[in-house]
């Protein structure tokens, strides 16, 4: 009996370890998604910026952003699940801003909506300028996402990636 209560409580405790570990998939993967998201949106308006051949403006919209002065509409396309978010706009000046997944069950409203997913992000941007041989601008832009609410900022799954004036990714 002892033998088989121990086999029984291995077994017990890796089921909660392969849960566990799905769940960070999960989590994961999702953010993955949301990152990829609010980065494509960014690189929209760089390009754009770029393509009216207005450094002046390009430099003016990210220094407004990773200033606070002006959010970003977040373009929600490769993650289309995430379209019940409550935040649908990003700042660059570190201001934490929160997205939920809802599931909404086939015939029902939105008040039997189920929470499936969701997290506080927050972006970090530097402004730097290259040496004045290139005649570029390169901005750094840092996303935290800590999925769920009662996540701490330790468990924040960090994105990283970077945007010169002429609208390139390097």
């Amino acid at each position: 009996m002892v033998v088989i209560g121990i086999g029984l409580l291995t077994l017990f405790g890796l089921g909660q370890l392969a849960l566990h570990n799905a769940k960070a998939m999960e989590d994961d993967t999702r953010s993955a998604m949301l990152a990829e998201d609010i980065f494509a949106s960014l690189r929209t308006v760089s390009e754009n910026l770029c393509d009216s051949n207005n450094p002046a403006a390009w430099s003016g919209f990210w220094s407004d952003f990773a200033d606070g002065q002006t959010p970003l509409p977040i373009n929600l396309s490769v993650a289309s699940s995430f379209s019940n978010q409550f935040d649908n706009t990003v700042w660059g000046d570190g201001r934490t801003c929160t997205n939920d997944l809802w599931s909404i069950p086939a015939n029902r409203g939105v008040t039997n909506a189920i929470p499936e997913w969701n997290a506080r992000y927050w972006m970090d941007i530097a402004l730097t300028n290259l040496p004045a041989a290139s005649d570029t601008n390169l901005v750094r832009v840092t996303l935290h996402i800590v999925p769920g609410f009662t996540g701490e900022p330790g468990e924040a799954r960090s994105f990283y990636t970077h945007f010169t004036e002429h609208g390139t990714l390097p």
